[in-house]
């Protein structure tokens, strides 16, 4: 699955990693099953897909680290589930607790469950499960995912066909303050009175352009998410950024909306770079934000 990101008004490639960190914070909180002691592995179940076809897995990345090969099992309904035998004396309970406070080996892992999520997500309508879900066999497993059939079809009907899409504009109050000392010195200074002028003007608009910017924002945001079926906005990750992260947002996205998507984006992206902003477009990606969505 390619994924792009626009930076400062510029389209690239996405880091492969770019939500491990994501995948990590969801694996310390997952309540892990405990296989039977009496096996050597345990199914290890990346995600859930639904297609009206019998899909094919193709050639996948490597998955998780240590696991046998990816694989298919067939829950019934159009729905099939993406896994792997992990091996018990890595994978039980106990290993995985031992580890959960190294971040190098979560995050590891974390990357590796969600290469194969994203792999997935070209297969039909893909419902991740959290990172270390686990079970006995591959019997409890589909039995779990039967169990559940309901919930899932709610899933599937909210984020069928759609893709997410995240937006993140940083306000980077150096580089504004440059761009704002460059538009002053172009005006001609001749007299004390015009350097003090000049120099009250430049303050008065580092002060102002946060607040025009927070504006601009807003207003984007609410252009992309009429474009959406669904948007949701988050709060800054830490107080440090409250004040620089003008917008932190993810937006579930029909594939047929996506150009128009970018092509907002990018005309806003471009002025707010001039300004001292950076503008992040990140995607696609399974609906990571959309599962539990009401």
């Amino acid at each position: 699955m390619n994924r792009s990101k626009r930076s400062a008004a510029s389209l690239e490639k996405a880091s492969a990693g770019s939500r491990a960190p994501r995948a990590t914070k969801k694996a310390t909180g997952e309540r892990r099953r405990s296989a039977s002691s009496t096996g050597t592995n345990a199914t290890y179940v990346y995600c859930v897909v639904k297609s009206s076809r019998v899909p094919k897995l193709g050639r996948v990345p490597a998955g998780l680290d240590g696991a046998e090969k990816t694989r298919l099992v067939d829950a019934g309904d159009g729905y099939h589930l993406v896994v792997t035998s992990a091996p018990l004396a890595r994978y039980d309970a106990a290993a995985i607790d031992a580890k959960l406070r190294d971040l190098d080996w979560v995050g590891g892992r974390a990357a590796e469950h969600q290469a194969i999520v994203e792999h997935a997500a070209g297969l039909g309508t893909v419902i991740p499960m959290k990172l270390f879900t686990l079970f006995s066999t591959d019997e409890r497993a589909i039995e779990h995912v039967r169990k559940m059939k309901r919930s899932l079809d709610r899933v599937v009907e909210r984020i069928a066909g759609c893709e997410e899409w995240g937006l993140r504009i940083f306000f980077d109050e150096v580089r504004a303050a440059r761009a704002a000392a460059v538009e002053a010195r172009a005006k001609k200074v001749v007299t004390g009175t015009s350097f003090l002028q000049r120099k009250k003007a430049l303050d008065d608009e580092r002060r102002s352009l946060g607040a025009r910017g927070a504006a601009e924002v807003d207003e984007l945001y609410e252009r992309v998410a009429k474009i959406a079926r669904s948007a949701q906005r988050r709060a800054a990750p830490n107080r440090e950024l409250a004040g620089r992260v003008l917008l932190d947002a993810v937006f579930l996205v029909p594939h047929a909306s996506v150009k128009k998507l970018k092509v907002t984006v990018g005309a806003t992206a471009e002025k707010l770079a001039e300004e001292g902003f950076d503008v992040t477009l990140s995607g696609p990606w399974p609906a990571y934000s959309f599962i539990g969505a009401r």
